[in-house]
Formats: structure tokens, C-alpha cells, sequence
């Protein structure tokens, strides 16, 4: 019955049957979106087969919270060579098989690309199953004209994506990246020198979903090198979880600031003692200084953390 259908989302269903569900989408004249949520209790290969049919027509899809244990080939996926965004995020059994078809397909028009939580309730993922190489070439077969690229995955897994990502997204104006540790900062590097275009640049850790944030600390030395890393470029800074101090956003002010719009950073049990600052001080002389005026000011995240002394931790953005 309807077979003019441009933007169709699926998620976590018990009835119909994927087969139906399947025809569904092999019945529309150009579907142009499509969404598939939370499908983690069935066999999706045919919904996955069908998409497929929808090549011709189909610009954007986003996968969330799917499980493909059942699948044996994104081939259906890789098919659509003319999609603008793809999206496949909090996913299971995203093995180096699975994704090898993606990985020999070249995308000439994607503009956006997120990949972010695979295999995220898996423990006991083999080594050889982990789709590093996949990743890596879907970015490459990606970025003739990516502008929007969104990762979280781990540094630790996925060797060299930095450098896959400073070697051939240089043109890409937003990214996000995982760092699960402080010492990871100079890994950065190929990235801070090679993306000159870059207007928003997003840093945080694999959070674990439904419990409290995890915050790591940056030292001064180490907020200090990457701000003066930093492309100016840069418009929209996210670290809003590395724990820093006043001092530090008063560093980070200093040498990049001006061409800061917008900045988030994370904190962890503030004390000021002697001639130390609040982070409200800092911000207030900056915009003094420089003739700025604030916008927005915010704590969007604040909790006390047992399992760290007790401390009180949270997050902090200004918008200029």
C-alpha cells in the first residue's frame, strides 16, 4: 500500500516478520531514508539484503543498537554507493567480515560518517574479529567529500586511524575522537597538523551507558601543547572530560581563544586556595580583555563520584 515512501524507520519489532518488513522496503520508488533501531532479538539479514533494492535512491542510514550475529554480509549496504550519511552506532558482532564489503566500496558523495560503540556489550570479541583494517578503508573510501566524521572507537583496537584520518579526511570541518587516557594527547598530532579546515573538534573517552561519566585528568604541560596544536580554524572545542583547572582554561583562553565560539571542559572537586581561581574569574577577565561577551554559560553534568574520594565531577561550556 504505500510505495511512496522518502524516510522509513524501523525499530524493535516483534511483529511483523523481518520478511514483511523486508518487502516494505523493496516496495518503495525511492526511498531516501531509512532507520533501523534497536533490532537486536532477530535475523535482519533480509532487511539488510533489501536496502539494496534501494540504491538508487537512498541518501541516508542509520543503524543503532542492531545486533548482526545472524548476518553474514553487509553486502546489501554496500550497495548504495550514493548515500550522503551513514550511521551505525551501539552495534553488535560488527566483525572484520562483516564489514570487509563495506570496506571495498568506494563512497563519492558521503558527507557525514559515524561510527561509534561497535560491539559495545561484547567481551568476548576475538582479536582477529576486530574490523581495524574495515575501519580504516571505509574512512579512506569515504572522504573524497566527508566534511562530518564522528568515532569513538579505541585508539588501542583501531591502530592507525589517526593517521587514516590525517592522511585522508584533511578537508573534514567536524570530528570526534576517543582518547582513553591522558598520555594518548600527542597521538593527536598527524590530526591537529594536517585538518586546517577543522571548525569543530569533539575528545572524550568510551563512556559506559547508563552509569556515571568517566573524567581523566590533563596536565598543565599537556593542555598547554595542545593548544598551541590546535588549528585556528577550530571554532567549537569539546573535552568535557578531561578534568583541568582553572589555570589550565586560563592557558587554553590565552593562546586559543580568540578563535573560540564555543568551549566545554570537565572538572573534578574545585578548590581555590590562595591566589587560585574560580573558573567564572577567569572567563569574566577574559572577556574583559578581549572585548568579548558571553552567550551561554553552563554546567550540564555535575555528580559526586564514590568510587573517586567522594568528589564532586561534572562538566562546564561557554559559548562566546
Amino acid at each position: 500500500v504505500c510505495e511512496n515512501l522518502t524516510y522509513l524507520k524501523i525499530r524493535s519489532f516483534a511483529a511483523p516478520t523481518c520478511d514483511s518488513l523486508a518487502s516494505l522496503i523493496q516496495s518503495q520508488r525511492g526511498l531516501r531514508k531509512l532507520l533501523l533501531w534497536e533490532l537486536n532479538l532477530h535475523d535482519i539479514s533480509c532487511l539488510i539484503e533489501a536496502i539494496g533494492s534501494q540504491a538508487h535512491s537512498i541518501r541516508e542510514i542509520e543503524l543503532f543498537q542492531c545486533s548482526f550475529e545472524l548476518c553474514e554480509s553487509f553486502e546489501g549496504l554496500a550497495c548504495c554507493h550514493h548515500l550522503n550519511s551513514l550511521s551505525i552506532i551501539q552495534c553488535d558482532y560488527l566483525t572484520s567480515n562483516l564489514l570487509e564489503s563495506l570496506a571495498n566500496t568506494h563512497f563519492p558523495y558521503m558527507e557525514k560518517l559515524e561510527l561509534k560503540y561497535f560491539n559495545y556489550s561484547l567481551t568476548d570479541l576475538n582479536p582477529e574479529d576486530i574490523p581495524s583494517e574495515q575501519v580504516k578503508n571505509i574512512i579512506k573510501n569515504c572522504s573524497d567529500n566527508l566534511q562530518h566524521l564522528y568515532t569513538n572507537l579505541k585508539l588501542d583496537d583501531y591502530f592507525n586511524i589517526i593517521e587514516t584520518i590525517s592522511t585522508h579526511c584533511t578537508l573534514i570541518t567536524s570530528l570526534e575522537l576517543n582518547m582513553q587516557r591522558a598520555e594518548q594527547i600527542h597521538e593527536l598530532l598527524p590530526i591537529l597538523e594536517s585538518c586546517q579546515k577543522l571548525e569543530k573538534l569533539i575528545i572524550q573517552p568510551i563512556q559506559p551507558i547508563g552509569f556515571f561519566p568517566v573524567y581523566y585528568h590533563i596536565s598543565n604541560d599537556q593542555i598547554r601543547w595542545f593548544a598551541s596544536k590546535l588549528p585556528s580554524s577550530v571554532r567549537h572545542l569539546e573535552i568535557r572530560y578531561w578534568t583541568i583547572f582553572a589555570r589550565d582554561l586560563e592557558d587554553i583562553l590565552s593562546i586559543c581563544g580568540r578563535s573560540l565560539y564555543y568551549i566545554a571542559w570537565g572538572f573534578s572537586d574545585i578548590k581555590v586556595e590562595g591566589d587560585e581561581k574560580y573558573f567564572s574569574q577567569v572567563i569574566a577577565e577574559y572577556c574583559k580583555k578581549e572585548s568579548r561577551k558571553i552567550k551561554k554559560i553552563g554546567t550540564p553534568q555535575f555528580f559526586c563520584d564514590f568510587n573517586d574520594g567522594h568528589k564532586n565531577k561534572g562538566t562546564v561550556y561557554v559559548e562566546f
